[in-house]
């Protein structure tokens, strides 16, 4: 039986593990599964789909117009491939987030489950703020 998935969030010298969910909300606001505070997350950056064998990052902001926030600055990337709406997602991935260059950068890396901390949206997992 092979281990799940989780995400390793990596931010000032700090990194935290979450488990993934079938459906795992990443952003600032107290809706998400997985709250981090860092003034380049959006309140609802990105969704991550996941079945057991596959996961599928889905932008929040995508180019069309969302208004849920400026599509210029929130930006996401897979491997350094930027995503405009969805991309597949698999072990060793890393996600960044980095909306201009020079600033700072969060990382998530997607790999096998080690000792996930359990989802406490209530307790959010910060460095910058």
């Amino acid at each position: 039986m092979s281990a799940g998935w989780s995400l390793f969030i990596q931010a000032g010298g700090e990194t935290i593990e979450r488990a993934l969910l079938p459906r795992t909300t990443v952003g600032r606001g107290p809706h998400c599964d997985i709250r981090i505070r860092h003034p380049h997350i959006s309140r609802h950056h990105f969704t991550v789909h996941f079945d057991g064998s596959a996961a599928t990052l889905e932008h929040a902001h995508k180019e069309d117009g969302n208004p849920q926030g400026d599509w210029l600055r929130i930006k996401s990337y897979v491997n350094g491939q930027r995503v405009m709406s969805s991309a597949p997602l698999t072990l060793g991935d890393t996600i960044t987030v980095k909306p201009e260059p020079g600033d700072d950068s969060v990382f998530i890396r997607v790999g096998e489950s080690q000792s996930p901390v359990p989802h406490e949206p209530d307790k959010p997992w910060w460095k910058f703020w």
